[in-house]
């Protein structure tokens, strides 16, 4: 199997490595900016589309969100299915336009939320519909400077406004996939800015209140916690389920147990399930999950 990433950054690592525990013998090709560039294990670099080889078989999208719209205009008439990494854009503006030209070529695409194949998301999306949901509270803060210690965090495009980053985009997955189990709201609001002393260009605080009919869910996303959490709370008529997605458990508070408790999770697991899921679809020519639709709807409630 051949595959073509463009963007090679440290989320194309995580995609590269899933490739590989995947498909053993995968062939990856990189489309390159700048000549010659860095080489990658495992990679063969390509610095035009001409020399991009035939068969391939999908094409991942990788590299920083303001970039995605014109990669893809770029690559569109290859005719192959994508794999576009969230968030698909960093603005509305070329949104219909996307999403027309994707339509008009038929191209297969899926937008990458590896947290929907995270275990504790995925017994939510299972079992929630047995409880009376009245309020959900979901929680995602952690230290921007600690996620990649080997680069400065004020250079990569996390920090900068320009190249699509910001917290509201980033850590975007709580909008995901809560929207993926509770469906589409009746209304959204949402404060997004700049608040603590990171030296960054893009919004560091974001907090989002999606109300649907007989229940409200409320966001908070940061990136200056240096202890890391990420939890949801489901406060039903009966209980209170707090579901910890690092810590890989789901407790009733009331009744002071474990109701769900996940193998210990590697950090690749998530995207190694998301691309067998990706594949699989290929192979069965199914439409995968969150097509560049369903997630440019996302993207409008993370802008809002």
């Amino acid at each position: 199997m051949k595959v073509l990433i463009i963007g090679l950054g440290s989320i194309a690592g995580k995609h590269i490595a899933a490739l590989k525990a995947v498909v053993p013998n995968i062939e990856i090709h990189a489309l390159r900016s700048n000549k010659p560039s860095k080489q990658v294990k495992g990679v063969i670099n390509c610095y035009s589309l001409d020399e991009v080889p035939v068969g391939l078989k999908f094409i991942i999208i990788s590299n920083p969100t303001s970039l995605h719209f014109d990669t893809i205009k770029k690559v569109i008439h290859l005719e192959l299915p994508l794999f576009i990494e969230k968030p698909p854009l960093n603005s509305m503006k070329q949104a219909n336009e996307l999403i027309g030209l994707l339509r008009a070529h038929e191209i297969s695409n899926y937008t990458a939320f590896n947290l929907r194949f995270h275990p504790i998301v995925q017994w939510l999306k299972e079992n929630i519909n047995s409880h009376r949901v009245i309020e959900v509270n979901a929680y995602c803060g952690s230290y921007l400077p600690s996620w990649r210690p080997s680069q400065d965090y004020r250079e990569v495009y996390s920090a900068r406004e320009e190249l699509g980053g910001g917290v509201h985009l980033d850590l975007t997955h709580e909008i995901d996939y809560l929207l993926w189990i509770f469906g589409k709201p009746v209304s959204t609001k949402s404060i997004k800015r700049k608040i603590s002393d990171l030296e960054i260009t893009s919004v560091d605080s974001a907090k989002y209140w999606i109300e649907y009919e007989d229940f409200s869910i409320n966001i908070t996303l940061n990136y200056f916690r240096r202890d890391s959490r990420r939890l949801v709370e489901v406060i039903t008529d009966r209980t209170t389920l707090k579901c910890d997605l690092l810590g890989n458990k789901v407790t009733d508070l009331i009744e002071r147990k474990t109701v769900f408790e996940a193998p210990s999770l590697s950090n690749l697991d998530t995207y190694i399930k998301q691309m067998k899921y990706f594949i699989g679809c290929l192979e069965t020519n199914t439409q995968p999950m969150n097509s560049i639709h369903e997630s440019i709807r996302t993207l409008k409630i993370c802008l809002t």
